[in-house]
């Protein structure tokens, strides 16, 4: 069994006139990924984040409120704007001795992921920013990723807030 926890970037600025991956979090993300840290439970044997600003200060966030071990963060250039069957491919590498795997990223390919693993029967996916997704992966072996292998075991999104 493997459990596999999508955490998409918090809220991010348009503010400043940079590239895409440059982007930091607008105020609205700063309240709104700590929050979020602040709800998670068990700590992951990995963590795969992308480089982007957005996402690497969201994970942060986590690894700041639960006081995980940053031995465990790997940064993986893949993950910026990633296709689902990106997010596949990346995922069937992995070593079997991980079992709980953070991934800190973006949609499109988030939402593409949950519904390929665990097919919600035409009910609309959309991981907002900061919305975390925690799936049980009925597999022993991380190359043996497929449709419809995963379960819904939790899903959390921030409580709203406005941009100041």
């Amino acid at each position: 069994m493997k459990t596999l926890i999508l955490c998409r970037h918090a809220k991010s600025s348009w503010k400043y006139a940079t590239e895409d991956c440059y982007r930091p979090l607008n105020q609205r993300g700063l309240m709104q990924a700590p929050e979020m840290a602040s709800h998670s439970q068990q700590a992951p044997d990995m963590v795969l984040c992308s480089p982007a600003v957005r996402a690497w200060s969201t994970a942060v966030c986590y690894f700041q409120a639960q006081r995980w071990d940053y031995q465990c963060l790997r940064m993986e250039p893949r993950l910026i704007e990633a296709s689902r069957d990106n997010l596949v491919a990346i995922l069937r590498e992995l070593s079997d001795d991980i079992t709980r795997l953070y991934l800190f990223g973006h949609n499109p390919g988030f939402n593409d992921l949950i519904d390929w693993l665990c097919p919600g029967k035409g009910k609309p996916v959309n991981l907002v920013t900061s919305g975390r997704v925690e799936i049980s992966l009925a597999l022993g072996h991380w190359r043996l990723l497929a449709p419809d292998v995963g379960v819904i075991q939790d899903w959390r999104v921030p409580h709203k807030s406005t941009d100041k």
